[in-house]
């Protein structure tokens, strides 16, 4: 497992040593502030950080799409990225990387969208 801020892992050395990847996979937060707040008897015990994004949710899918922009190579040629969402936000985060290939996805026991795989471009 490695460990990284989401803006800049593909520039940062101590990751760019170990790859290229083949697969990344990654668990951003994406829970807005305003779902969280709503939320807080469900996820007061866990740290803000881990969990709530800004831009709706969005913003680590979008600080992840724009580092891989910068430095795709950290991941092999026709490697791929996957992705743990929040309910509902398929939507979204296909649009933000629409310049991927979507190659999976897979839904919960609850029949939800949760896991989307894209390709490199």
């Amino acid at each position: 497992m490695l460990y990284g801020s989401f803006e800049g892992f593909t520039t940062d050395a101590s990751i760019v040593a170990k790859g290229p990847f083949d697969f990344i996979t990654c668990n951003p937060p994406y829970i807005s502030a305003g779902k969280a707040a709503r939320m807080q008897n469900t996820v007061g015990h866990e740290p803000s950080l881990a969990l709530v994004a800004g831009d709706g949710g969005y913003q680590a899918y979008r600080a992840i799409h724009a580092s891989l922009a910068v430095n795709p190579n950290v991941l092999t040629q026709g490697g791929c990225i996957g992705f743990e969402i929040g309910k509902g936000m398929e939507r979204g985060v296909r649009r933000i990387f629409e310049d991927w290939k979507e190659v999976g996805a897979f839904k919960d026991g609850q029949e939800f969208l949760r896991v989307i795989v894209f390709q490199r471009p």
